[in-house]
């Protein structure tokens, strides 16, 4: 099995592609860019030059070059292979009627000069098979009624050189900005990725005892693992430490009747067999008593399940108007779809079960449900609050708390065993939550039951 590239390994990878690929065109374009006016200017000087050279050149009647009316000086056409050339050329029989004193050595045939008059590029034209870049232009001569063309040209290692020059100064320039760039992305990941050394280094202190929690501040974006690991140690700390006093509770608890079984065991009689009896029966309730509270012990609130508040309140809202259907009970609710429990199902359910039965069994007709996210400001953990309302007789201010515990019922008229209530306490305060009873503006009872939500991603 291929092992796993490192975080810091596919940002820096990532980001050097990034980096170098538009960089790399954007070389590609500048200096492409850049070639197009040096090889227009060395067109625009070659045009020029044609231009001149037609305008000074005169012919006699029998088609002959004559003296130039003013004489064409340029130094660079008198410098023999200097790179500048011009030639005329008689167009009916390609007699070479004249050329610059730099062509000595060589001559361009007819046969080479371009068919049209734009700027091209002859390969091997000049001396020492040399490119050239040339014009031509076909002139008629007023006086000899002649046709000649005319052919300035330059050698095109000028513009190469300058454009070479171009070229490395442009690759130097992008690469000291790609190395630049490569750096900074460098020092950017070393940066970005402090905070998992960080938590990498807290976890390790964890482990070995030096710390319980992570204590340092981390970015928004871990911030929420850290808080989750943190209630997860807690939660972890609280169920070792209930175990532990719950071993020693319950070895304590047995270890008066299995001293009295043992004794009277000893001496087995009618009269002992009833005693025995008896004390195995108190185990029995010492170990049934304890399985119960192992299992509110290690009741796990950070669980993995989500639970979508709506369909449970529907479906119980459907089997308690059934139950109450002799009183004609409305359930009004109020939930948005896409608010989810963090927990599971069977506890939300026995939550709201109770808290919904209890509100319809003293209401008189209507029972309402809201639910609403409670703002981030005001809760560190996501949390959500539940308002269950009846129109009931209500509960009076000064008894509220006392209907939490167990066993505790404000009207023993009504059918009831007192456990709803310190059952929803007991379940949302192991989910981190909470429950409180009000006064209802709807005239009885309201019960606010606060528990945590699923994160939104």
């Amino acid at each position: 099995m291929n092992k796993p590239l490192s975080i810091a390994q596919r940002l820096w990878g990532s980001a050097t592609l990034w980096i170098l690929f538009p960089l790399i065109l954007g070389g590609l374009f500048v200096a492409h860019y850049l070639q197009a006016p040096i090889i227009e200017t060395l067109d625009r000087q070659i045009k020029g030059d044609l231009d001149r050279l037609v305008e000074f050149t005169r012919f006699s009647p029998e088609g002959e070059l004559m003296s130039f009316q003013k004489y064409y000086e340029d130094g660079k056409y008198n410098q023999v292979k200097s790179g500048w050339y011009w030639q005329i050329i008689r167009t009916k029989d390609q007699l070479i009627v004249g050329r610059s004193l730099s062509m000595e050595g060589f001559t361009i045939p007819f046969s080479k000069y371009p068919n049209s008059e734009s700027p091209t590029l002859l390969y091997g034209a000049g001396p020492s098979d040399a490119d050239l870049q040339v014009m031509q232009i076909k002139v008629k001569d007023s006086a000899s009624g002649r046709e000649y063309n005319f052919l300035v040209g330059a050698n095109p290692k000028f513009v190469i050189d300058a454009i070479d020059r171009v070229n490395n100064r442009v690759a130097i320039a992008f690469g000291l900005m790609g190395l630049f760039l490569l750096f900074g992305t460098f020092f950017q990941v070393r940066f970005g990725l402090q905070p998992l050394r960080k938590l990498k280094n807290s976890l390790l202190a964890i482990r070995e005892g030096a710390t319980k929690h992570f204590e340092e501040a981390y970015p928004p974006e871990i911030k929420p693992l850290t808080d989750e690991l943190n209630a997860h140690l807690r939660h972890t700390e609280e169920v070792l430490f209930k175990a532990r006093g719950e071993v020693g509770n319950l070895a304590h608890a047995l270890k008066t009747p299995i001293s009295v079984i043992g004794n009277e065991n000893r001496k087995p009689t009618p009269q002992n067999q009833e005693i025995i009896q008896a004390e195995i029966e108190k185990v029995e309730r010492h170990i049934n008593s304890y399985l119960l509270r192992e299992k509110e012990i290690y009741r796990n609130p950070l669980t993995n399940e989500v639970t979508n508040l709506l369909s449970v309140i529907r479906s119980l809202s459907s089997a308690i108007k059934k139950q109450y259907f002799d009183k004609k009970t409305s359930i009004h609710v109020q939930v948005e779809g896409e608010l989810n429990f963090r927990g599971s199902q069977s506890d939300l359910e026995e939550m709201l079960g109770n808290l919904l039965e209890n509100a319809a069994k003293y209401s008189k007709k209507n029972v309402w449900i809201k639910a609403e996210l409670i703002e981030a400001v005001k809760s560190p953990l996501p949390m959500l609050i539940l308002s269950i309302d009846d129109d009931g007789p209500g509960i009076p201010e000064g008894i509220r708390d006392t209907m939490l515990s167990r066993g505790k019922r404000y009207d023993e008229t009504v059918p009831g065993q007192g456990f709803g209530l310190s059952i929803v306490n007991q379940i949302c305060t192991l989910y981190g939550g909470s429950i409180e009873l009000a006064s209802s503006p709807k005239g009885g009872l309201r019960a606010i039951l606060k528990l945590p939500r699923s994160y939104s991603f």
